[in-house]
């Protein structure tokens, strides 16, 4: 057997894979792969053996592994990874290996078995020795596939009653999608072909909008409806179903009667109670995009604006002390209360009214943060005596 791989792991001519893995099983002689570069399966190439019970390499890729000891995760270096399999034996196996043909790591699949993809191209798992693993990948299409050449191999590894997920990226999203909650999905269905996803049967990935419905109530099939559930936004999984969750012995015009299916999901948009949940990219763009700050404008009049221009002043650069002066005057005006000083009684209701109001323009100031309170009292001392001094000399004329 032969592997495709670059660097150390180009073995070059052909080798048993018994050779390849050091275990002398003689089950795994004869092979020649070459991994697949385009297409939805890899297909072994076999030369002519009695042996028809052979497992064949329906996926192998070279990534990093990481060992958990004692909680710490040790590089390992850069490994081989071959999920290897026999449809007429429903035994299937991951196996990681040295450059030097040694086996490092084995896990038996099965049905139940547990690979947990991380961010960044890691996927997570124990093999049978129960020791911890994490396997980091070159490429995102690589751990994809190697995560959906998983997902068969445990639907085929057998006796699936009713239905496997296996998530082939998680998601970002705080919440997940329980029963009545809202989805906008993209999906595709097939038929297991063996120990592969067959052809699609119908699907709308590549299209701009999805595919909508409330979960939980009944509007698409069983398996779909329960599969989808601890899904988050912008995650992808496949669940593989047998036919009683799928279209059972009625079939449909595409699917024959008592067929399994396979259907590879991803969710774009989720709606719990009403509100949508957005993804871990949405909520960062949303937290580092500028907030507008809400400002108080003060609207010049037109003939004030006009003179400015003419004097050579822009009227957008305010004197903080005129500004709230005109604000105080627009106000005292809104109430009824004329701002010129008077010989009459009214004088002490006006100053009274200027006093409270410059009090609460003082209060607000504060709570926004715009000024000190020394600088406030000092603004308010120099309006006060500015009042004083237009009453005197309006009591002198």
């Amino acid at each position: 057997m032969s592997f495709d791989f670059s660097g150390d792991f180009d073995l070059g001519g052909k080798s048993s894979l018994g050779n390849l893995f050091g275990d002398g099983n003689e089950d795994m002689a004869n092979f020649n792969y070459t991994r697949e570069e385009d297409g939805r399966s890899s297909t072994p190439q076999t030369e002519a053996t009695p042996n028809n019970d052979a497992p064949s390499v329906l996926y192998g890729v070279a990534a990093y592994a990481y060992r958990n000891v004692g909680g710490q995760y040790q590089n390992a270096g850069r490994l081989g990874c071959a999920i290897l399999g026999s449809i007429s034996k429903k035994s299937y196996t991951l196996t990681v290996y040295q450059s030097n043909k040694k086996t490092v790591s084995k896990v038996t699949i099965t049905k139940d078995s547990v690979f947990t993809p991380q961010p960044n191209n890691y996927v997570n798992f124990y093999d049978d020795s129960r020791q911890n693993w994490s396997l980091r990948f070159d490429k995102p299409e690589e751990s994809r596939k190697f995560l959906s050449t998983i997902a068969i191999a445990r639907y085929a590894a057998g006796s699936v009653s009713s239905f496997i997920t296996q998530d082939i990226e998680i998601g970002e999203a705080d919440v997940t999608i329980q029963k009545g909650d809202s989805v906008e999905i993209f999906f595709r269905y097939s038929l297991p072909d063996g120990d592969k996803i067959g052809k699609e049967l119908e699907g709308n990935f590549g299209q701009e909008k999805g595919f909508k419905f409330k979960v939980g109530k009944g509007k698409v099939i069983v398996g779909w409806d329960e599969g989808i559930i601890g899904m988050k936004t912008g995650g992808s999984r496949i669940i593989a179903m047998s036919s009683l969750l799928a279209y059972g012995a009625a079939g449909t015009d595409k699917i024959p009667p008592n067929s399994d299916l396979i259907l590879e999901i991803q969710i774009k948009r989720h709606k719990h109670k009403g509100v949508e949940v957005a993804s871990g990219a949405k909520k960062a763009e949303t937290e580092t995009k500028p907030q507008k700050k809400e400002e108080t404008v003060v609207v010049a009049d037109k003939a004030d604006e006009d003179e400015d221009e003419e004097d050579g002043h822009d009227s957008s650069e305010v004197d903080p002390t005129a500004q709230q002066k005109a604000m105080l005057m627009a106000r005292m005006a809104k109430m009824g209360t004329s701002m010129l000083p008077s010989t009459n009684p009214t004088a002490d209701l006006q100053q009274q009214a200027m006093q409270h109001l410059l009090q609460q323009q003082q209060q607000q100031n504060n709570m926004n943060g715009f000024q000190d309170t020394n600088a406030m009292f000092l603004q308010q001392q120099q309006m006060q005596q500015q009042v004083l001094q237009q009453q005197q000399q309006q009591q002198q004329q």
